[in-house]
């Protein structure tokens, strides 16, 4: 049901069809979702249809567009746009903020939104309070809200959406259990975190991390290659 656990019946729509999306994109299609992929790079839409033109007109089952019409009919709406850094090295959630306010009147009673991108602590529930309260206050809608960070790692050859343990937080626990209803569908193993808080500063350590030892091992490249080693 549009309220309970279940979230799988109806499309779903993936905003922003980069690295993180296109893989997702690509695994409903391959799990038979209805799924509806939105980008506004024109050249990225033109190659995601070429590629998928057989199976789009075989099926219907999948559509690529710049505009959100077809958002209104999904029952999750999964958010992969980039969170770049501004002038000032602070984070730049403006692409999502943008986005969520653009779709607030195209979207589906009952829907689960869930949030894919990187973002600093706290910008979750800040994001998520606001949009509900403008559903409420100027649609009379209620919405459920799930923040799920991407862990993709494009070039690990070992490690897909599939076998990548996954994240969920809700701004609400229904909220969470919905979100890991639909990653059930196509992940392996998944963690329920206790908040929007926890899940957010995990990805941010993960992301420390991994910037720490890539950066480690350029540096000893250098060494190396000063010592001809």
């Amino acid at each position: 049901g549009v309220t309970g656990v279940q979230t799988c019946a109806l499309p779903i729509s993936v905003v922003g069809l980069g690295y993180v999306g296109q893989p997702l994109f690509e695994k409903l299609i391959e799990k038979k979702f209805t799924v509806f992929g939105f980008d506004t790079n024109e050249t990225v839409i033109k190659r995601l249809n070429l590629n998928l033109k057989k199976h789009i007109k075989k099926t219907q089952k999948a559509r690529i567009s710049k505009e959100y019409a077809d958002i209104n009919q999904c029952d999750v709406i999964v958010i992969c746009l980039p969170t770049p850094l501004n002038k000032k090295r602070l984070p730049d959630t403006s692409i999502i903020d943008k986005f969520l306010f653009d779709v607030s009147s195209r979207i589906k009673p009952g829907a689960l939104i869930i949030l894919e991108s990187t973002v600093q602590t706290g910008y979750s529930r800040y994001a998520f309070e606001k949009l509900s309260k403008r559903l409420k206050e100027k649609y009379g809608i209620k919405a459920d809200f799930a923040f799920s960070p991407e862990r993709i790692d494009p070039l690990n050859k070992n490690f897909n959406l599939f076998n990548t343990p996954k994240l969920v937080s809700g701004l609400t626990n229904n909220a969470k259990k919905r979100a890991k209803n639909f990653y059930s569908h196509f992940v392996d193993q998944i963690f329920e975190c206790d908040s929007l808080e926890v899940a957010e500063t995990a990805k941010l350590l993960e992301n420390t991390f991994r910037f720490i030892n890539i950066s480690l091992v350029n540096e000893f490249s250098i060494f190396c290659n000063k010592i001809n080693l």
